[in-house]
């Protein structure tokens, strides 16, 4: 039978006992809203103006607070925290890319996540589950229920729900399901008010798919998450920049509000969704990380060449070099001229113009002198984090010894503890880390030798060696960045009211969730169940119940592999690109 069948087998990837409309999110015990990128930084001072009445009746009737990210506080890891309750040392997942047995770049997907997610676990005792649009969960996995697969879906002709035939009567019910292209593509061209469409859609697209599994379906746990949050900030924090606004005054007067009006929109998803489901369910609603503005930009991998770690090729030998004219320097300029109108007018196909000048190689990794680089930032993702070039490395490795590496590491944090940032004399490097410092568990040591974050966030880090200063202003794009502070707010019969939690990290909402749904608990989750937001008479009657879990040997649990074609990485690499995450 088809999927809207009753009492299917799973093992045919049917789903079963479909529900009426009235009843199935009625019996919903835990729904989690996960909101990319959510900050309390906006969240807070909206709901308390009385711009967000959800929220608002959220934090007076539960109990909230700011969550946690992983370090650093990118997408992939943070979402494999968040479905395993574990540090990356245990789940393998610390960047946007990762690279495999063979030493291949492989970009984000489900099978960088090693051990069993909150999902499987409640699976596995008889719970029914419904997982939509979680990052990392593509391709979709087998589930007691259902999943629609998250960001990093490479299009709608991709297998992205299990059952398969899921896919079809998702598309049947609500039309199109715009993928991660459709959601930066316009803001990407410099089309501002396309790129809100496209993020509008885009979360009403994931609302409807949401209300229509919810109402059909029944299931005990169900976990939505929107994307939009994450899209709007890193591309509207520009317009809090003083500098920018004025030299942007036509756009800024149109698009400054955008930010807090998307939050506006959000309020209105969040109420439908709560709606949808019974007065015993407890609902949370969270983040991966939180974000903020970027004030400057600082070039790691100019700091290592200066420094001596980095050796690059001779200039000659680079190659090539091409000039993109870029959209957004068009409309900018246009916008000083003051003719903003003018630059609205002309088609946004003009931001794929390219002159034929010659072109800088386009693997970044061919303009550094391998045999003679000792340290280097990431080249092709997020630079907030730096390696010792070693054998392990490949073809790319120096042989550097354990006692030189450790010299190496501690000589590249003494540098960048005390760099300053000349224009105001504070330090660049807030935070420093080494993996021992942070992750635990049998792929630790696939993590990278240091981690640093920068002074409150607001240094955007670049990797390309070629920059006139170590510090500078950002580009023209002033693309918002992550901050480590994300949004944690929980309502429901078990939650007490009106409570500020203090203290809560991503990996404690797997062992809670299982925690609500009376369910014990893996030993080898790192998180902690958030006692501090349950009621005293419900923790009393309900002890926690933690199970001995099976530690993975070091190095037997990798199982990331390739999933994507030639045509889907330069895709993927493209859109990350133009959300500012491969520096």
């Amino acid at each position: 039978m088809g999927i809207s069948g009753i009492d299917l087998d799973l093992v045919d990837g049917s789903l079963q006992g479909e529900e009426t409309e009235s009843v199935a999110g009625r019996n919903v015990k835990v729904l989690v809203i996960g909101l990319d990128g959510a900050t309390l930084d906006i969240i807070r001072p909206l709901a308390e103006a009385g711009r967000l009445p959800t929220f608002r009746r959220f934090m007076e009737e539960g109990t909230w607070g700011v969550l946690q990210s992983t370090v650093p506080p990118v997408t992939p890891p943070a979402w494999a925290s968040f479905m395993t309750g574990k540090n990356p040392g245990k789940h393998g997942v610390f960047d946007m890319i990762c690279v495999g047995a063979d030493k291949e770049v492989l970009w984000p997907n489900a099978t960088w996540v090693q051990g069993k997610t909150l999902w499987d676990l409640i699976g596995e005792r008889g719970m029914r589950v419904g997982v939509i649009d979680i990052p990392m969960t593509f391709p979709p996995t087998p589930v007691n229920g259902y999943m629609v697969a998250g960001m990093f879906t490479p299009s709608q002709e991709s297998e992205f729900t299990y059952p398969a035939t899921l896919q079809t009567d998702l598309l049947k019910e609500i039309g199109s399901y715009p993928m991660e292209r459709e959601l930066v593509g316009s803001f990407a061209a410099g089309d501002i008010l396309g790129g809100l469409r496209s993020v509008c859609d885009h979360t009403e697209k994931r609302k409807q798919a949401a209300l229509y599994l919810l109402r059909k379906y029944d299931v005990d746990f169900f976990a939505v998450v929107f994307r939009g949050p994450d899209v709007i900030q890193h591309y509207g924090f520009r317009y809090t920049d003083e500098e920018y606004r004025r030299e942007r005054p036509h756009e800024t007067a149109m698009y400054h509000k955008m930010i807090d009006q998307y939050y506006e929109v959000l309020d209105g998803v969040v109420a439908e969704l709560l709606d949808a489901v019974g007065d015993g369910t407890t609902a949370v609603i969270m983040s991966d990380h939180g974000a903020g503005p970027v004030k400057r930009c600082f070039h790691v991998n100019k700091w290592l060449h200066n420094e001596g770690f980095l050796a690059l090729k001779p200039w000659p030998s680079v190659a090539t070099l091409r000039l993109h004219v870029r959209w957004a320097a068009i409309r900018a300029a246009l916008d000083k001229l003051g003719l903003a109108a003018v630059g609205r007018a002309l088609p946004a196909r003009l931001g794929d113009v390219r002159l034929p000048f010659p072109r800088l190689r386009r693997d970044r990794t061919q303009i550094v002198n391998w045999s003679r680089t000792r340290a280097f930032a990431n080249v092709v993702s997020s630079p907030i984090k730096i390696t010792i070039n070693t054998p392990s490395l490949g073809k790319r490795g120096k042989q550097v010894g354990r006692e030189e590496r450790e010299r190496l590491r501690r000589e590249i944090i003494e540098g960048l503890r005390s760099l300053r940032d000349p224009a105001t004399g504070e330090p660049v490097i807030s935070q420093v880390w080494v993996p021992e410092d942070i992750y635990t568990g049998p792929l630790a040591h696939k993590a990278p030798d240091i981690t640093f974050l920068t002074t409150d966030h607001k240094f955007r880090c670049q990797v390309l060696p070629y920059a006139r200063a170590l510090i500078t202003e950002p580009d023209e794009e002033r693309l918002g960045m992550h901050r480590m502070e994300g949004v944690l707010m929980m309502r429901g019969p078990a939650i007490r009211s009106g409570f500020e939690l203090a203290e809560a990290q991503i990996v404690d909402l797997a062992p809670t969730v299982l925690h609500l749904l009376e369910m014990e608990i893996p030993s080898d989750m790192d998180g902690a169940v958030l006692t501090g937001a349950l009621r005293e008479e419900y923790a009393a009657r309900h002890p926690e119940r933690w199970s001995v879990a099976k530690e993975e040997p070091a190095g037997e649990a990798d199982t990331a592999r390739e999933v994507f074609s030639q045509e889907e990485r330069r895709r993927i690499k493209r859109d990350l690109g133009e959300l500012g995450y491969l520096g």
